[in-house]
């Protein structure tokens, strides 16, 4: 009866370790970061097209124009999160530093890139992506990317894709 036990409870815990993997590093709405300017960024709820593109996306789909930009070996998506900014993005300097914060804490002083694509209008269309932005990672593992004022105006406060991609291992 032990040993039976012992299977179930191994395998419930396989099953959920499993569960949590598949989730990957998806981020729990409200979290964010903020920036220069006044402007925050929520994650939030996915919607339908950004849910539906989160979980079909792989990195070979990347528009080869956003891939030749990326540095070589730089494959690895590590967060990919529905976000958007909040307060006035009318008012935002011609460049603003943005401060994101993830689940995952990066190693102060290397570089990831930040990916920032704007949703189609329904699940099968395809996202708009801006070019690559380079990100530092901070002290406290937080991203630090300059972002152009041309995103702001873009976007504005509609939901978009954010994601984060390093070097292969």
């Amino acid at each position: 009866m032990k040993k039976i036990l012992a299977l179930v409870l191994a395998l419930v815990m396989v099953l959920g370790v499993a569960s949590v993997m598949a989730e990957g590093s998806k981020q729990t709405p409200g979290g964010g970061g903020e920036g220069e300017d006044g402007i925050a960024v929520n994650y939030v709820e996915d919607t339908e097209v950004s849910e539906a593109i989160i979980d079909n996306f792989k990195f070979e789909n990347l528009p080869e124009s956003v891939k030749s930009k990326l540095p070589e070996n730089y494959t690895k998506i590590n967060e990919m999160v529905t976000a958007q900014f909040v307060g006035d993005v009318s008012e935002v300097a011609d460049y603003t530093v943005m401060n994101f914060k993830f689940n995952t804490l990066y190693t102060a002083d290397t570089t990831v890139m930040v990916l920032i694509g704007v949703l189609p209008a329904t699940a099968d269309g395809e996202v708009e992506w801006f070019d690559p932005l380079t990100g530092t990672v901070q002290e406290d593992g937080s991203i630090n990317a300059t972002l152009p004022k041309i995103i702001f105006d873009t976007i504005q406060n509609k939901p978009y894709i954010l994601a984060v991609v390093s070097a292969a291992e």
